[in-house]
């Protein structure tokens, strides 16, 4: 049976919050992995087409959010100075620089799109970076997620705007609920978000207890989806999968 590929970050592989992935409505193949970089991702899943897929019908990209975060969390908190350093030596650095994160991803998806050959390529937006949308790092976001569309489209790729999406459920829900904005919660370190793990266990009520207690609409964290933010997340992709 045809498989849907999905390749990405902790938000693929889904330990933290609530896996978007549970809520996808056809057989998988789950490659996510926490921290990791839009470059690396992409990196990877060139590698793995390096065997033949015949298994596979498409394949989902979603990541880039690390990029950001993890030079951004390292500058203004120094908890997140350890990740940031173990994801460098691990070789999956992040590209916060606008004009080498384009060279870097256009090379690689460029790369990955021609080892697959004619399977069709879904490349997600980055989704909200902490649900005060108006923050500086949302702001840097739009213009990468600006560069990425660009990039995604020049390649022949399906262009799916998870980011989009996100941002209009947390805009609705906090006129609904007459507040201002969302929340600005980020997690304060690493291990805070472990501690998120240990309690939430992959259950979604649990998950809405925390993101009602942080005041937050679509996630655990200000990073990592929900229930409703997860299940979002999945409709917008399968939207975008091809019917074969």
């Amino acid at each position: 049976m045809k498989q849907i590929v999905c390749f990405g970050d902790s938000i693929t592989g889904g330990r933290y919050g609530i896996g978007f992935t549970r809520y996808l409505s056809m057989p998988l193949s789950v490659h996510g992995i926490d921290g990791d970089t839009l470059s690396n991702i992409l990196n990877r899943c060139t590698t793995w087409l390096k065997k033949p897929r015949p298994n596979s019908s498409c394949i989902v990209i979603e990541g880039g959010a690390n990029d950001l975060l993890i030079p951004e969390m390292s500058r203004t908190n120094s908890n997140w100075e350890s990740l940031g350093t173990r994801v460098r030596m691990s070789g999956a650095s992040p590209v916060e620089r606008l004009d080498q994160f384009v060279e870097q991803i256009d090379t690689s998806l460029r790369e990955l799109v021609a080892r697959g050959k004619n399977l069709p390529v879904i490349v997600c937006s980055i989704p909200p970076l902490g649900e005060r949308l108006d923050s500086q790092l949302n702001r840097r976001r739009t213009l990468v997620n600006q560069a990425l569309r660009q990039i995604a489209i020049a390649h022949d790729c399906i262009w799916c705007d998870i980011g989009a999406a996100l941002e209009a459920l947390i805009k609705q829900t906090c006129v609904r609920l007459g507040w201002e904005q969302a929340s600005g919660y980020l997690p304060g370190s690493p291990d805070s978000m472990q501690e998120d793990v240990a309690y939430i266990r992959g259950d979604e009520s649990r998950a809405h207890i925390l993101s009602e207690h942080r005041l937050l609409v679509s996630t655990v964290d200000g990073l990592h989806p929900n229930a409703l933010g997860a299940r979002l997340i999945a409709e917008i992709i399968e939207r975008c999968i091809p019917i074969f």
